[in-house]
């Protein structure tokens, strides 16, 4: 009885043990620069950030939500980008299709909704 049991809890426990770590977000296709088509701050459109851009590599992110140009380095934990510095702590990428990204953020306690498209020459 207890070898049934085990065995039992053994099969319904696998698919979880199983489960992919794996992104869904593609980096090939992440990287590059991207140019902000909308912002929101707390669910609310704003046109502070209207010349906002990323721009992502392998190792860097650049951006200029503060003003100026500024590039930190990353770690990636699926779709959430960790940057190493700089107001823009977290990314937590929501989609991406195409020439479309689209990312949330907190920043000084406001949380930010990111629609950004990919520049052509990308």
């Amino acid at each position: 009885m207890n070898k049934f049991l085990i065995f039992v809890l053994l099969i319904v426990s696998l698919p979880v043990a199983c489960k992919s770590d794996q992104s869904i977000v593609d980096m090939t296709e992440l990287n590059g620069r991207w140019s902000l088509h909308k912002a929101e701050r707390n669910g609310n459109e704003t046109s502070t950030l209207d010349k906002a851009f990323f721009e992502i590599s392998n190792d860097k992110f650049s951006h200029n939500l503060e003003g100026d140009s500024l590039s930190y380095s990353y770690t990636r934990e699926g779709e959430l980008l960790k940057l190493d510095g700089g107001m823009l702590r977290d990314l937590q990428i929501e989609a991406l299709h195409n020439d479309t990204l689209v990312a949330t953020s907190e920043i000084a306690n406001f949380n930010f909704k990111f629609t950004m498209t990919k520049h052509a020459d990308n």
